[in-house]
């Protein structure tokens, strides 16, 4: 079981790189120095900024709590200048981890401001198949065919694209069980594992935070602040 949980992790991973080079037509590599993140993790980051953010939400993650961007190694992120047109020069920094992507769009800003370093919306691109090239400005594909997780020959398991008709679903009551299933095709059912309760409704998306989620964002946990340890909220500071 262990090995085929490896091989699943393995093959979303490839996946998404693939999918971020081929949405990425006009995206320039970048080469950045080696930065040592500890004594067994080597790493490039594209700009301190990124390492500060990596090292207070996921550097003390491994064995303790999910990852928010995702674990380092040289396998699983891509560090490239996007086209994007309020940037200066018209592309900006990004550096793609497993799970989704930092940018830092103006590197003349304060990098004091909580918006120097932002998250993009990785998933939101490759469910509509909107690419943002600028705050207004955006580039239509398809909507990703790649299975989000599992095995590539699962029939059943969804894809990104699987949930693009399902955006405009209404959203659930508050505080509502959370047991619905959705197979490839969209069909969503019942009769999930339950456990999990219907949160805040994000305006956003029009859908409501899922408790498990809630509680992730807002759990408190070891965590590098500079070059010191300790207690904080990881993935809400």
């Amino acid at each position: 079981m262990r090995a085929r949980g490896q091989r699943q992790r393995r093959f979303v991973r490839v996946a998404l790189c693939a999918l971020i080079f081929a949405l990425m037509p006009l995206a320039l590599p970048l080469p950045a120095r080696a930065d040592s993140v500890s004594a067994n993790a080597p790493v490039n980051f594209a700009d301190p900024a990124f390492r500060a953010l990596w090292r207070r939400t996921d550097d003390l993650a491994q064995g303790r709590r999910s990852y928010l961007w995702g674990p380092i190694d040289r396998q699983t992120y891509v560090i490239a200048r996007e086209p994007y047109a309020e940037a200066p020069g018209g592309s900006r920094l990004v550096e793609y981890f497993d799970k989704t992507r930092m940018e830092r769009t103006d590197p003349t800003a304060s990098r004091a401001a909580p918006g120097f370093v932002t998250n993009g919306l990785l998933a939101t691109e490759m469910i509509t198949g909107r690419l943002q090239l600028g705050d207004k400005t955006f580039q239509t594909f398809s909507p990703a065919t790649v299975t989000i997780a599992g095995d590539a020959s699962d029939p059943d398991g969804p894809t990104y694209a699987t949930f693009t008709p399902l955006m405009g679903a209404l959203p659930l009551a508050a505080n509502a069980p959370v047991t619905q299933t959705v197979d490839r095709k969209g069909t969503v059912s019942g009769g999930g594992p339950g456990g999990v309760t219907a949160g805040e409704l994000v305006p956003e998306t029009n859908h409501r935070t899922a408790s498990v989620f809630h509680d992730f964002i807002f759990a408190t946990g070891p965590i590098v602040i500079g070059e010191q340890t300790a207690q904080g909220a990881p993935a809400n500071g």
